[in-house]
């Protein structure tokens, strides 16, 4: 289904990743996870669902679209297949499935709940298991022993673009991306005139069970007390990295027997 043109032919657009790996329409899905995000709109005049117009939104961006137009443009072009299987309302008169325009895309995504929408596909994304997907669509045995293995989340932060907010007024993410294909399974806003750090403990809930997964992240996090996070509330492991501008635990580090850490 996802083999068509428009994912995978047009100039100015780069797929993301292969959509044909991903679950759209099983009870764990991405279709059944989004009918969970409530309703905002008054019922007169809806035409098309919040989920139908979410997934489609979240197709087009998997499709290289970068911009509400991109995304416009891009559901515009959706082959009836692709929007018969995201859920999108059939014409009778018309005799087709009808995508959702750029301006209901853009006011749709404008007015849902943030946060919501980041825990859903966060935790969409990281149910997917893309690794031994691609390894099994790939044949890629040393992909699928990876798999095996803990999963490392990478936590940064990065200043957001296109907001129309500048200096101090800037809106600053913390995420966390999987290390074996860079999406992010989770992201939280960086209280205004705070640091990542008062992001950290939020993103962690936001992602939930961390059993199996390993937190990669820079100096700047490296503390006892997001490390008991990670460990106590979340059954995670942690990676975290150590500068001098912590002499006292650097010290203390140099001064463990060798053999003290793995390789």
């Amino acid at each position: 289904v996802f083999d068509h043109p428009v994912f995978t032919g047009h100039p100015r657009r780069i797929p993301i990743i292969d959509c044909n790996l991903l679950d759209f329409e099983s009870g764990t899905g991405l279709l059944a996870r989004l009918d969970r995000l409530p309703e905002h709109r008054s019922a007169r005049g809806i035409r098309h669902s919040v989920t139908s117009i979410i997934a489609v939104a979240i197709v087009a961006t998997m499709s290289g679209a970068k911009s509400y137009r991109g995304i416009g443009e891009a559901a515009a072009d959706l082959p009836q297949e692709v929007l018969e299987r995201l859920g999108c309302k059939f014409h009778p008169v018309k005799r087709s499935y009808i995508a959702p325009s750029e301006n209901t895309l853009r006011t749709t995504l404008q007015q849902v709940d943030g946060d919501a929408l980041d825990t859903v596909v966060g935790a969409w994304i990281t149910d997917q298991d893309l690794t031994a997907r691609i390894a099994a669509a790939t044949n890629d045995k040393k992909k699928a022993k990876a798999n095996a293995e803990l999963v490392g989340v990478a936590v940064d932060g990065k200043w957001l673009r296109g907001t129309g907010r500048s200096g101090d007024e800037q809106v600053k993410l913390f995420a966390g991306l999987l290390h074996h294909s860079g999406a992010v399974i989770g992201q939280t806003q960086v209280p205004d005139r705070t640091t990542e750090n008062a992001a950290f403990d939020p993103l962690l809930d936001q992602i939930g069970d961390l059993d199996g997964k390993v937190i990669t992240a820079d100096a700047a996090h490296t503390n006892a007390a997001n490390a008991r996070h990670i460990v106590d509330d979340h059954h995670g492991h942690y990676l975290l990295a150590l500068k001098a501008n912590q002499p006292t635990i650097e010290s203390t580090v140099k001064s463990l027997p060798r053999g003290s850490f793995s390789p």
